[in-house]
């Protein structure tokens, strides 16, 4: 409980510092900032998943392109990257289809 109230009070220190609250409403801007710290930190978490990720899914290959389910088995299908068949799942390599992607624009 004595760390959140360092926090707080580091806080709104700091808000009042940089002048961009007022002592009225200076609760609600550290919530503000509390809530946009969250989102940051939960933005760069997803970011790193997505990084060591390694394979897409042929639907994560619809999504990505904006194109149809049989559209998107008919790319895969031709196969301008690595694909890896897993029983019958299919899985596209990341690095392979994220380069072709790259070459296409």
């Amino acid at each position: 409980m004595d760390s959140i109230k360092n926090i707080n009070a580091f806080t709104q220190e700091n808000a009042e510092l940089l002048g961009l609250f007022s002592m009225k409403n200076t609760r609600d801007g550290i919530k503000k900032i509390c809530d946009n710290q969250m989102r940051l930190i939960k933005l760069a978490l997803s970011t790193k998943n997505e990084e060591e990720k390694r394979v897409y899914s042929v639907e994560e290959i619809q999504k990505i392109l904006d194109i149809s389910k049989t559209t998107a088995y008919e790319l895969v299908r031709k196969a301008p990257f690595r694909v890896i068949h897993v029983g019958n799942a299919i899985r596209i390599s990341k690095i392979d289809f994220d380069r072709w992607l790259d070459r296409q624009g």
